[in-house]
C-alpha cells in the first residue's frame, strides 16, 4: 500500500482558474473546491469502470447527470394553532 501524500500540487493555468472562480460563490475555499471535483470525477470512473462502460484505462465521458439542491429553509411559522376539543369526561359528566 503506497501512503497517501499530505500535500498535492498543481500548476493553475487559465482553465483552472476559470473553474475556480465560477464555483467560488459557493463559499467553498480552493482546496474544497478541487477536492470535491477530484471526489465527484472519481465517483464517475468508479460507476463507469464498474458497470463495464469503460476500461479501467479509460477515461469515461459523462453525457448526462441529475442533480438535487440543498432544501431551502423554511420560514418560523407563526400564528395560534386551533386544537380539536378532545374531552376526556363521561359521558354526563361536565
Amino acid at each position: 500500500m503506497t501512503k497517501t501524500p499530505r500535500q498535492l500540487s498543481a500548476r493553475v493555468d487559465e482553465p483552472l482558474a476559470k473553474d475556480i472562480e465560477t464555483l467560488a460563490p459557493t463559499g467553498l475555499s480552493q482546496s474544497e473546491i478541487v477536492k470535491r471535483s477530484v471526489a465527484l470525477f472519481a465517483e464517475v470512473y468508479k460507476v463507469a469502470v464498474d458497470n463495464k462502460v469503460a476500461a479501467p484505462s479509460e477515461i469515461p465521458v459523462l453525457i448526462a447527470y441529475q442533480f438535487r439542491l440543498p432544501p431551502l429553509p423554511q420560514p418560523p411559522r407563526t400564528g395560534v394553532i386551533r386544537l380539536p376539543d378532545l374531552s376526556l369526561a363521561k359521558e354526563g359528566q361536565p
